[in-house]
């Protein structure tokens, strides 16, 4: 499948399809960003019927704005990768934050050249 035949649709209202597509992926921030998506301040796409990303942009002080992907399940990643640097390239984002838990990302995603920023370490009270 090349990038030029993907269906990727804009979902303007959170489903149940979307929350059983995105899945373990939402850990606990499933209502922050069913919130998030049903009040436009995040966006849920659907690529291929198959897999599923919820985006925002973050406005950042003297930068440009940032395009971050909040969660992302599915296949093809570095195809769908492909079209999220046209498309923040075309908008005129400033950078791409992934947000994940998976380890493997930094080998799916190596050919963008991410930079690995942090990890975070909570403890519930």
């Amino acid at each position: 499948m090349t990038k030029s035949n993907m269906k990727i649709q804009k979902i303007t209202h959170w489903t149940l399809q979307a929350e059983q597509g995105l899945g373990e992926t939402l850990n606990d921030d499933a209502e922050l960003l069913k919130q998030q998506v049903n009040s436009g301040i995040a966006e849920l796409w659907c690529i291929d019927n198959e897999s599923w990303m919820i985006t925002r942009v973050e406005d950042l002080p003297g930068r440009k704005p940032e395009l971050v992907v909040c969660c992302y399940k599915g296949k093809d990643l570095n195809q769908v990768g492909d079209l999220i640097l046209a498309q923040s390239k075309k908008q005129d984002f400033g950078s791409i934050r992934f947000h994940t838990k998976r380890k493997g990302l930094n080998r799916l995603l190596s050919k963008f050249n991410f930079q690995f920023l942090e990890s975070i370490y909570l403890l519930n009270l």
